[in-house]
């Protein structure tokens, strides 16, 4: 209810009570005189108003008795509870429409009331109609008998449901506040104008009692916890930030040796202006600072590394510049010495000595004494450390972990701790580069460690490329003079074998063109004579002539070959490149090989991928190839068989691959490798069944790689062949938007993993830093990872685990990848699990070496992790 409303309504009550008082005066002046009938009336008359008056009102109004019971209600009370005012006069009490849980302070509320106090206000729940439960602010009066005594109440309520929701939000969203405001683990907490302590959560009480050794109390200013060195620093912040700006700053504190860093934040208060206050925000940032510097020494050591690349690779001897590399690596690691160590052979041992090195100036000075000298890596105090690092593993420790004799030799040159990276020339360990720190008891972080191992294994790169280029360069002088003396006879034999070819290439175009002018007079006198021209042919002529043309035109077509050959060899033939029609170029090739399908009952099956409608070719050349394959298939496909041609774009390797298919006799495996070069037919007996002379595959394959495609064949004997003509092929376009085409096969997809199990896969490698990355890698992936050191763990483990998948490296100590890739395909249960060989070894040779060992798949290293996850994929999928 507003004001407004309560003022109004308090004065319409004061008019109704003066209204009661006069006829209450005027009653008592009736009861005197002899006519109670015009008392009577007059009441009725006056009552009549007043319930007319209070019926208009939309607030709740009503009276009722000490005990509750309603003695009146207006019609907006009657609506809001849902009843009817005959009902409830003097039926009911104000008690049955008040939740039970609030009837107690109802009662107290009215038994407050007094002469002096003739007015008070309550907010309680109300039973309202349909049984809902609402809020009503009631203001109360007390009516008084003539002897001061209340004889009952009258009420005026507003429903204030609405309002109450909001403030029980409100009330519901403070205490969030405050919880989250109290579980934070930032300090937080908030200052009045005068710089006092007003508000604060629990880390902002526990900080300030470890920094300060105080603990935060409301009411506290600066000088009560700050020490006085800082309170003026303090005090400038919260001025500035009383004065309406909002800023962060760092700061860091020294506690027992150990730095601990903030970030401070400093706001206004502004819900009113000039601000009444500061909150201030202090959010640890130890962590933080500690990377940020870590990622500075790793900087610093990254530079280092391209500068020993620069200097191993590039200018020269690896010797000269190793002084310089070590100096760069050793300050950029804050190391205090960093020594560079070879194995060398010494009176039937072998020993670590320090080939050269760098020290701080800032320590004793040791190499000058020690360069040169060694110790026996195989004494007993030293024999695990040897292992270590013959086994590629990094070795950090300091001085009180090793035996006593070591730890001696460590304290007279002042060294706390070592880090020892191996260096590998080839698979050979060569030696290793070592890094003291003697001003503190010293723990590099991974990533140094992997960064500093970079740089050891650039320098076992080096050492291993100038031993190659040494030895290329006499390999080479070995060459030169063995070339030398060969070159006059070879000079020979090549202009001999070009005038050998150039003349054959004459020859057979020569030949070529001889026989078919020849052939071609044939050919048009035969048409002429079928035709009538010179006279009546009866049926026995016709069947001759027609014998004379089919064999004149397949002589044609054979001589045609030769032709073609020869000019493709000489380098004479050019595609005459445009766009072709696919759906026109098949129905021309198929049309060319119809009757003779006919005469065999050969049926033959088509099926083209409606989005291929265009290629880029020669029209000319891409029919000859069809034509071939598709002559070649109804020739070797037996009557009745079947044969077809399937066409099919990949849009994602962009080509269109031509399937020329039948059910015929067959190709058997060892004579594939004929079946593309010149004269060479595989049926090329005397018994032979089918004609030819095994000029048209090699056509073929000339022209489909003209195109710059490739062609692919699968056969079994009995069963049928399959050729596959694959040409480069870009989809057609229409205002930059590429054209979409029905097809009935689906276009190629890369299949997505199943993401209800963490997929398990096998790592085998004998590279430490490799099997870390790939595991790091695979894990945030989504995958589980089992690492393995060599192939005959990776057995093992494999038979014991069954893996999803298993990542193989080849070259790996006492078993190597291509032996444990075997054993595994000997085992049952991992017959079908797939394996990706990676491997440093990318000569001819290799992929096929170890796809035959049982691999699925081929990557050679460097590889790109993202290409693996994809690859993963694909056989996860």
């Amino acid at each position: 209810m507003d004001h407004k409303t309560e003022d109004a309504a308090y004065c319409e009550l004061a008019m109704l009570r003066k209204q009661v008082q006069l006829l209450e005066t005027r009653i008592r002046e009736l009861e005197a005189r002899p006519s109670i009938t015009e008392i009577e009336t007059a009441l009725r008359i006056s009552e009549s108003r007043y319930l007319a008056t209070i019926d208009q009102q939309t607030d709740l109004i009503c009276r009722f008795k000490p005990d509750g019971t309603l003695t009146f209600a207006n019609r907006a009370y009657c609506r809001y509870v849902g009843k009817q005012r005959e009902q409830i006069l003097d039926a009911y009490t104000i008690y049955d429409f008040i939740p039970l849980e609030d009837q107690p302070k109802v009662r107290e509320h009215l038994t407050s009331f007094h002469y002096n106090k003739p007015v008070a206000t309550i907010e309680h729940r109300v039973i309202a109609r349909g049984g809902k439960i609402r809020w009503v602010q009631w203001i109360n009066r007390p009516i008084f008998s003539p002897a001061e005594k209340i004889i009952g109440f009258q009420s005026v309520g507003q429903d204030i449901t609405e309002r109450r929701q909001v403030e029980e939000a409100l009330k519901k969203n403070e205490a969030n506040l405050a919880a989250i405001i109290e579980n934070t683990p930032d300090a937080i907490w908030s200052v009045d104008e005068e710089f006092r302590i007003v508000k604060f959560n629990s880390p902002a009480k526990q900080r300030c009692k470890i920094i300060f050794g105080k603990e935060m109390q409301s009411g506290m200013s600066v000088a009560d916890i700050v020490p006085p060195a800082s309170q003026r620093q303090w005090i400038e912040r919260y001025k500035r930030a009383i004065q309406g700006d909002s800023f962060t700053l760092e700061e860091q504190y020294t506690l027992n040796n150990q730095t601990i860093a903030f970030e401070l934040s400093f706001y206004p208060i502004l819900d009113e202006w000039p601000p009444r206050g500061i909150a201030v925000f202090a959010h640890e940032i130890t962590h933080r600072k500690e990377a940020q510097a870590l990622l500075r020494r790793r900087d610093a050591i990254l530079e280092a590394i391209a500068f020993a690349a620069e200097h191993f690779l590039k200018f020269g001897s690896w010797k000269t510049q190793l002084p310089d590399v070590l100096q760069r690596l050793g300050i950029a690691a804050d190391a205090s010495r960093a020594f560079a160590m070879q194995y060398q052979d010494r009176n039937n041992s072998t020993f670590a000595v320090i080939l050269d090195g760098w020290e701080t100036v800032d320590i004793i000075p040791i190499l000058g004494k020690l360069k040169g000298q060694g110790y026996d890596i195989q004494s007993a105090d030293l024999r695990v450390w040897q292992t270590q690092l013959s086994k590629g593993r990094p070795l950090q420790t300091h001085r009180d972990e090793l035996p006593e004799r070591i730890q001696q030799i460590l304290a007279a040159r002042n060294t706390f701790s070592i880090l020892a990276l191996p260096v590998f020339v080839g698979n050979v360990l060569w030696g290793y580069l070592e890094f003291d720190q003697c001003i503190y008891k010293r723990v590099w972080s991974e990533l140094e460690i992997e960064a500093l191992q970079t740089a050891a294994n650039i320098l076992g790169a080096a050492i291993l490329s100038q031993k190659a280029l040494a030895d290329l360069r006499a390999e080479r002088a070995l060459l030169e003079a063995t070339v030398a003396e060969r070159t006059t006879d070879l000079s020979m034999a090549n202009a001999e074998l070009a005038r050998a070819n150039r003349l054959k290439d004459e020859f057979l175009a020569n030949m070529s063109h001889e026989l078919r002018t020849p052939l071609n007079a044939i050919l048009a006198k035969t048409e002429i004579i079928q035709e009538g021209i010179y006279g009546t042919v009866n049926e026995k002529q016709y069947a001759a002539l027609n014998t004379i043309e089919e064999s004149g035109r397949h002589l044609l077509a054979l001589i045609n070959d030769v032709l073609d050959l020869a000019k493709i060899g000489a380098g004479k033939v050019e595609l005459a490149m445009a766009q072709v029609s696919v759906p026109a170029l098949s129905e021309s090739s198929l049309r060319m090989v119809k009757l003779l399908a006919q005469q065999k009952h050969i049926q033959i099956h088509t099926h083209i991928d409606n989005r291929v409608m265009t290629l880029q070719g020669d029209g000319r050349r891409l029919k000859q190839i069809l034509v071939n394959l598709l002559n070649n298939a109804v020739k070797f496909t037996p009557e009745d068989g079947e044969v077809g041609l399937t066409i099919k774009g990949n849009s994602q390797h962009e080509i269109v691959e031509f399937t020329i298919w039948d059910t015929g006799i067959g190709i058997n495996p060892h004579d594939l490798k004929k079946l593309f070069k010149p004269f060479m037919q595989i049926d090329g007996g005397l018994t032979r069944q089918h004609e030819g002379t095994g000029l048209g595959l090699a056509l073929v394959h000339q022209l489909v790689e003209m195109h710059g495609g490739s062609i692919t064949v699968e056969s079994t004997i009995g069963k049928g062949s399959r050729f596959t003509v694959s040409l480069p092929w870009i989809m057609a376009h229409h205002n930059g938007q590429q054209q979409e085409f029905s097809s009935q096969t689906a276009p190629d997809s890369i299949p997505e993993l199943v993401t209800g199990t963490m997929p398990l896969v096998l790592i085998a490698d004998d590279n430490i830093w490799t099997l870390e990355t790939l595991e790091d890698y695979l894990e945030a992936k989504g995958f589980q990872t089992i690492l393995t050191h060599n192939g005959k763990e990776a057995v093992q483990q494999a038979q014991k685990l069954q893996p999803d998948l298993i990542l193989m490296d080849i070259q790996m100590p006492e078993m190597d990848g291509i032996e444990a890739m075997r054993s595994i395909r000997a085992c049952p249960d991992l017959s079908d699990t797939p394996i990706i060989a990676l491997t440093a070894l990318a000569m001819p040779g290799d992929k096929e070496e170890c796809l035959e060992a049982g691999a699925n798949d081929y990557l050679s290293k460097p590889l790109s992790l993202k290409a693996l996850i994809g690859v993963l994929e694909t056989y996860l999928g």
